[in-house]
């Protein structure tokens, strides 16, 4: 036979009993779509969690003197901060911080903030929302405009002392108010809720009474790398451009740590884990009914086909005729079942996230394993009944049929 033969053979076998091949059908694309669904959602859940556990935390270098080093180099800089955007590849933005603590006045109250002086771009590791006014400018962030923004916290206590365009006085120095922070979205963001967001250089030289710290020394800096890169291979080239610049042998210890995640974090991922795991299961065990049922409903079907396979063999159809007919007919059924159960998946998916506002994500390579998984599991039980069918005499064969 030809392979258009096989395939219009095939095509019959399939068509001929509608409510066999339906039934076919729905036993794998429950299965797949379960697998496709569970996937999407433990996905979208682990991207939840990153982004309110991390923001961009999650791809980031932030980099600290080590206070376990003897032998001191001294803190980042801004210096730091040009060379390494400059030198290290797959940089998407970087920022250096240098924070202290200021007073000022309101409704009688003497009230303390956090300071935070920024140089760079500050926005992606604030994580938030403006609520009122504008963002501090890239022009303004480089040099000593005396501008803020205030936290969400900072400005419920100031009151009317925080409105946009009002000057607030930080350690006795005036500071325009330029805009006023919303809620973070993340948990590094939650720093800034009782906080000032100044300029660096302005807050090293108007608001921050800091004799510890060298002109341009940063508590820290903040390298964001692009999604997907190397987060490891990055750190190395930072430690190796940092050491090389501070004269730091690679036979010491590292002049600097890289990293700021905290023990909640780590626990959210605990919990991401686990529950991937306990839906990974659940996904399994409806695979695996499926997948009985799909072989059970497989089996008697072909059972039932007994005479028709015996009355090819005797008009001449060889045993890799049947065969390949077989193949062919359960690889499309498994392949049709595979895109419903993809299509069946996401729209539960989908529907799940818009009523409930359950995080979804789905991707290629998901929909590319269903229909992948259905192919397999059609060609592996048709091959495998074929084979068995092929191997009876067409005269036995008749006779049970």
């Amino acid at each position: 036979m030809t392979l258009a033969d096989t395939l219009s053979a095939a095509l019959w076998g399939a068509r001929s009993r509608p409510a066999r091949t339906g039934a076919l059908l729905l036993a794998l694309a429950s299965g797949v779509a379960a697998v496709v669904f569970v996937g999407a959602v433990v996905a979208g859940f682990g991207q939840e969690i990153e982004r309110l556990t991390f923001g961009a935390y999650s791809r980031a270098l932030v980099i600290r003197e080590n206070g376990l080093v003897e032998d001191r180099h001294g803190p980042p800089t801004l210096a730091d901060q040009s060379a390494l955007a400059a030198e290290l590849p797959q940089v998407e933005t970087s920022a250096a911080w240098r924070t202290g603590r200021a007073v000022t006045r309101a409704g009688g109250e003497v009230l303390s903030f956090s300071v935070f002086g920024v140089n760079g771009d500050y926005r992606p590791e604030l994580d938030t929302p403006l609520a009122q006014g504008r963002w501090i400018t890239p022009e303004e962030a480089g040099g000593y405009a005396r501008v803020c923004l205030l936290g969400l916290e900072a400005a419920e206590k100031l009151g009317e002392a925080a409105q946009v365009g009002r000057v607030l006085l930080l350690n006795g120095v005036n500071c325009e108010v330029v805009g006023v922070l919303g809620e973070p979205r993340s948990r590094p963001g939650n720093r800034f809720l009782l906080g000032v967001v100044t300029p660096f250089r302005a807050a090293e030289r108007y608001f921050l009474d800091d004799d510890i710290l060298a002109p341009g020394a940063a508590q820290w800096l903040t390298v964001i790398l692009e999604p997907g890169a190397d987060r490891k291979a990055a750190e190395m080239r930072a430690d190796l451009l940092l050491r090389n610049r501070r004269g730091a042998p690679l036979s010491s210890p590292s002049p600097f740590a890289y990293g700021d995640d905290s023990n909640s974090a780590k626990e959210l991922q605990d919990q991401r884990r686990l529950i991937g795991r306990l839906l990974g299961a659940v996904a399994a065990l409806t695979l695996a009914a499926s997948l009985t049922a799909f072989a059970g409903i497989a089996a008697a079907a072909l059972s039932a086909r007994r005479r028709e396979i015996a009355l090819r063999m005797a008009m001449g159809a060889s045993a890799r005729d049947i065969l390949g007919q077989i193949l062919m007919e359960y690889g499309l059924v498994g392949c049709v079942g595979g895109l419903l159960g993809l299509v069946g998946g996401l729209g539960l998916g989908g529907g799940t996230a818009a009523v409930w506002g359950w995080p979804f994500s789905a991707n290629l390579g998901l929909g590319l394993l269903a229909i992948v998984m259905g192919v397999g599991v059609g060609l592996l039980v048709g091959g495998v009944l074929a084979g068995r069918a092929a191997q009876v005499p067409p005269s036995l064969a008749a006779r049970e049929g």
